[in-house]
């Protein structure tokens, strides 16, 4: 039997999208930020990008409540300060508009340095990395399902949503910048390493936290380790998501040499991963009465 399903339908994936363009949006205004002129051919593509994966978001996230309309003017939305939903209203209005002004300067503005464009880049990072954590704390913060209620899940989905942000700007960083620039991916391989380890570790604490913290989380981590979940989740989150990007980067890491074909495969099973990484989360929350877990 499966319960409140207000978290069913599309709204996985608007928690992949937002985090991924949350992420998206953090790295490409922090390269703003730390090099224009340098990494332009980058920016402007991502940050575009970004808008995209974030409007996109919104989009499923309103067509989900079924009045689409009736949920965008809706002003409760934005002020009870004191409801998480509220917080990611506003969290998510101020990455769109911060974003668009940096899409809009990074494609009409000269690539160099100012007070204005720097003040712009670190809002945007705030705002995004806002984005990405505000996904995973709303499901935390929903205490009738208690395997969601653990500071595990917002940081995996942080991690998850960085790891996505990372494969996506990497890859367009290898189509885009000049050859013998793009060749050099040893910092983008190093973030990699590091981010897919990390989330590596933060899945098994969270599997752990699952099987251990008490007999209504126990078959939740059945569904993922050996149950009706258990395929999907080695497969696409584990085997996609982490395994496949991490050794691709440890690969170039080595070999200092990074083909393109590559670093796309990368990004596609990091963006697989990532999104069944939603789905089956949410899953092991529904799959069960409020009651019994």
């Amino acid at each position: 039997m499966e319960v409140q399903t207000a978290w069913q339908g599309l709204l996985p994936l608007y928690l992949f999208l937002g985090g991924l363009g949350g992420s998206t949006l953090a790295l490409a205004a922090w390269l703003d930020v730390l090099a224009p002129k340098r990494y332009r051919r980058t920016v402007r593509p991502c940050a575009w990008s970004a808008l995209l994966f974030l409007i996109l978001g919104v989009i499923i996230l309103l067509a989900d409540t079924g009045t689409p309309f009736r949920a965008l003017l809706l002003w409760n939305s934005f002020s009870n300060p004191t409801s998480w939903l509220t917080i990611g209203a506003w969290t998510l209005a101020a990455a769109l508009c911060g974003n668009l002004a940096l899409s809009l300067v990074a494609s009409c503005c000269a690539p160099r340095r100012s007070i204005l464009r720097s003040i712009l880049g670190v809002a945007c990072i705030i705002v995004g990395a806002a984005t990405c954590i505000y996904t995973g704390v709303l499901l935390m913060t929903s205490s009738a399902i208690v395997s969601w209620n653990t500071v595990l899940v917002p940081a995996l989905f942080v991690l998850s949503s960085l790891n996505s942000g990372t494969a996506f700007v990497s890859c367009i960083y290898r189509l885009k910048e000049k050859a013998k620039r793009a060749r050099r991916m040893t910092a983008w391989n190093g973030l990699t390493v590091f981010l897919t380890t990390a989330e590596s570790v933060v899945t098994g604490l969270y599997l752990s936290w699952l099987a251990t913290s008490s007999p209504a989380t126990l078959p939740a981590a059945q569904l993922l380790i050996d149950g009706v979940l258990s395929l999907p989740f080695w497969l696409f989150v584990v085997g996609a998501g982490l395994v496949i990007p991490w050794a691709i980067a440890l690969i170039g890491l080595l070999r200092h040499k990074d083909p393109k074909w590559l670093v796309i495969l990368s990004a596609i099973c990091t963006l697989i991963g990532a999104c069944a990484l939603r789905f089956l989360i949410l899953a092991i929350g529904l799959r069960f009465p409020v009651g019994l877990i």
